[in-house]
């Protein structure tokens, strides 16, 4: 019974190992990719990181940067010092333990006689060597609104590419049908023009990374998903359609054209800043980290 619920264990954990996984890469379903994500922490967003640096994001970001490395180096330090305390105290029960079996076998060699050739020796105490990981999950966070990011750039280039084809019949202007195929398209899309922090905390929450990473892969399903809202009468693109007429004119197409130019090029501008985040901080990791890749406890 105890060898089944111990397989059945086992059996459970790994599971639970490959859906995190899967999580990750973006094979699992939403669900599980969402509760993935929720265990990630709050980090800073762009905003909060640079909102007094003044153009200086590199020295603003290296400084934040080691700021968390510092704080959680502390913490490993005293996360270490607990594990040598508790090694030192289970070795201490443990030659204890020894010491009381060896009393005892003496005494009852001194009364019966010795068993075979006598009882074992204490043995002397080793040094105990620990390989401890030193993890900063804001790492992985940053990496996955970098994703984000490009996810959202490829989609707005995409779309800046559409909406000059929209105009089928070559009279300069975007009306009737070709009117609501670049409605449709801005409708599934609009989240290209929110930034990552919509709620302005000055936090990345998963749900924000998740529904930034929820976008139309192109502009092809972003005219299906947006179809139906922009199949109503009364649709009107906003705020583009200045003299809300139904027809985009060349300069109404230009303007709209642009704001998705605009949203790519944003869009690169914080994955490189985010990329640059995660990079600080995994080189301020790799300095602290190296500190405790070999830990020794002497006796």
């Amino acid at each position: 019974m105890r060898v089944h619920s111990l397989h059945c264990a086992l059996v459970g954990a790994l599971l639970t190992l490959a859906a995190g996984l899967r999580a990750f890469a973006g094979e699992a379903p939403a669900d599980e990719r969402k509760a993935a994500l929720a265990g990630l922490p709050r980090v800073p967003s762009r905003a909060s990181i640079v909102k007094d640096a003044k153009g200086e994001d590199a020295a603003a970001i290296k400084q934040w940067a080691q700021g968390v490395i510092d704080a959680k180096e502390k913490r490993a330090v005293i996360e270490l010092a607990e594990i040598k305390k508790q090694v030192r105290t289970e070795e201490a029960a443990r030659n204890e333990a020894e010491a009381d079996r060896r009393r005892r076998e003496e005494n009852y060699n001194q009364s019966w006689g010795a068993i075979g050739e006598g009882g074992t020796v204490l043995e002397r105490r080793g040094t105990v060597r620990l390989r401890l990981t030193f993890q900063v999950p804001e790492i992985t966070t940053y990496r996955l609104a970098v994703e984000a990011c490009h996810a959202r750039q490829t989609l707005a280039n995409d779309i800046v590419e559409a909406l000059g084809r929209l105009d089928r019949n070559g009279d300069g202007k975007v009306s009737s049908d070709e009117y609501r195929d670049a409605g449709a398209i801005i409708s599934a899309a609009t989240r290209l023009f929110e930034k990552l922090d919509p709620n302005d905390d000055g936090c990345l929450t998963a749900d924000e990374l998740e529904t930034a990473r929820t976008l139309p892969r192109n502009a092809a399903e972003a005219l299906r998903l947006g179809r139906a809202t922009a199949e109503a009468k009364t649709f009107r693109i906003k705020p583009f359609d200045k003299d809300a007429d139904g027809v985009l004119d060349m300069d109404e197409r230009k303007a709209l054209t642009m704001a998705f130019v605009d949203a790519s090029l944003r869009a690169a501008q914080d994955a490189a800043f985010y990329a640059l985040v995660a990079e600080s901080l995994s080189a301020a990791r790799d300095l602290v980290a190296a500190k405790f890749t070999e830990v020794e406890i002497a006796p």
